[in-house]
């Protein structure tokens, strides 16, 4: 018998959203299932990174200290221009402008971002002669570190409107490298050797220069990316080899275990559901590196090659980027041994099939069929179900996604109110594809008042009833009210996990 998943608790009271989160567990594994977005290398280049992703899909590709490019699914690979022909660059970031922060190497290596709209812009401090770029946020900030005169390490901020400043380091330490920088302005920085030796800091205005420590039996953090929630991953140093390690202001140093010893481990990117990528090297001869990926409550890393969807064959996929908030992993792979080539990762999709009300995903309204993200943490925002007369239907929010094997069970959480009527009826649902119709789940009808309450629904029985011929599960969640008036429900969390038998 398949023992009951824990549930997480979501405390938005209050809040107009919906928080979908579907886990699919499989035979005891994690469950996070990726299919991979092949796109290949550019003409005339030999190999391709994707750096980074943004929401949108689009991506900033680098191909080996050689051109970068910009990539979508409707534009290809666009070339950027350079400061020579040969346009020697390093790309690192995109935000959801489609901007990319690069370095350019002309004469020298120098800070840029480049816009699809704008195009080139060169970001040399004044009287820089060497300076480099690593990180940008959706606002236009870029940060990096600069040589001037005698200092040759200059961390610093550029804002379109504002131009330089000075990213504050930590006392004992006069130079190091502002490596990125979140939506909120927040820093996080490499402080170059002092008497102390390099120390990992975050800056922002308020708070100037905090250091973040050392964790015990460590002797280095080296700070690599962080995201708005001012989480910070990177690397800690001890004995020579380096651990992937993540530091949030309320947990604080944890390092991550991939299951053996690393030369060389760096969790490379976090987003906003503190999931984390990162690449390892485990083995100098032969020379093996690996793709990892980590997320909240895990004991430790996976790899990324074992989360893989079943279809995907003959992939390798050795570096990890980053990683967006849709969950999307940008990195490189190689298919069938070939060369390395950019690809993205998205987890399963799973898809809002039909509504009888309006349904909000982030800025766009949809009344019908929309792609979301399979979640792990994303959410689906859905405002104001409002049924206006007596003839309208319920409210109604049908869900699919593919199935992990033969599903017998699926647990369900619902948590909601409804405002403009004192009371309405919530069903949760499965749909049974041997029976060709709805079923209850057990303990899934409910009464929603005008406080947020929390209903439980259990589906149990042989698997191949909820399991389509095509490997698909599919439920709803409806509620009715009185058809005398107009009325509303708000969901505040939706989680859905379905597993096979132990």
């Amino acid at each position: 018998m398949a023992s009951r998943p824990t549930q997480s608790s979501l405390s938005t009271t209050g809040r107009l959203a919906t928080a979908l989160s579907i886990a699919l567990v499989v035979n005891g594994s994690s469950g996070q299932q990726y299919t991979v977005t092949r796109i290949g290398v550019p003409p005339g280049e030999q190999v391709a990174v994707a750096t980074d992703v943004n929401n949108r899909g689009e991506a900033a590709i680098d191909t080996g200290h050689r051109r970068s490019y910009y990539w979508s699914a409707t534009s290809g690979f666009i070339a950027l221009p350079g400061q020579r022909p040969e346009r020697d660059q390093n790309s690192y970031e995109i935000n959801e402008s489609g901007e990319i922060v690069l370095t350019d190497i002309g004469t020298s290596f120098t800070a840029a971002v480049w816009s699809p709209v704008t195009g080139l812009h060169v970001l040399a401090p004044p009287g820089s002669n060497y300076s480099q770029a690593y990180g940008g946020n959706d606002d236009g900030t870029v940060v990096g570190f600069a040589t001037l005169g005698s200092v040759s390490s200059w961390p610093f901020r550029f804002r379109p409107g504002h131009g330089f400043d000075v990213v504050g380091v930590l006392p004992g330490h006069t130079t190091g490298y502002a490596k990125d920088v979140n939506n909120m302005g927040v820093v996080a920085v490499l402080n170059l050797p002092a008497i102390t030796g390099p120390r990992g800091s975050y800056w922002s205005e308020p708070e100037g220069a905090v250091d973040l420590g050392v964790p015990p039996g460590y002797d280095t953090v080296y700070p690599a990316r962080l995201n708005d929630k001012k989480s910070i991953v990177g690397s800690v140093w001890k004995g020579g080899l380096f651990f992937g390690w993540i530091w949030d202001p309320l947990t604080g140093h944890r390092i991550i275990d991939i299951g053996e010893i690393p030369y060389y481990w760096q969790a490379r990117g976090v987003n906003g559901q503190g999931h984390l990528v990162g690449t390892g090297t485990v083995s100098l001869e032969p020379f093996i590196v690996h793709s990892y990926f980590w997320r909240e409550g895990w004991p430790k890393a996976e790899r990324i090659n074992r989360l893989l969807d079943p279809s995907v064959h003959g992939v390798d996929v050795t570096v990890a980027f980053n990683i967006n908030e849709k969950g999307w992993i940008a990195g490189h792979a190689k298919f069938d041994g070939g060369p390395f080539e950019a690809v993205i990762l998205k987890p399963r999709t799973t898809r809002l099939l039909s509504d009888s009300a309006r349904v909000e995903t982030g800025q766009k309204t949809s009344g019908g069929v929309e792609d979301l993200a399979e979640a792990d943490g994303r959410s689906l925002t859905v405002r104001r179900f409002i049924v206006p007369n007596r003839s309208a239907p319920p409210v109604s929010v049908v869900v699919e996604t593919t199935a992990p094997g033969p599903l017998l069970y699926a647990w369900t959480t619902v948590r909601a109110q409804v405002t403009g009527v004192a009371e309405a009826v919530q069903r949760i649902e499965l749909f049974d594809w041997q029976e060709g119709r709805w079923d209850d789940l057990s303990l899934s009808v409910s009464r929603l008042g005008t406080e947020w309450s929390e209903q439980e629904g259990l589906a149990k029985g042989p698997g191949r009833c909820f399991t389509s011929p095509e490997g698909k599960v599919r439920a709803r969640i409806q509620v009715t009210g009185p058809a005398t008036s107009a009325w509303s429900v708000e969901f505040d969390k939706i989680d859905w996990e379905v597993t096979p038998e132990d």
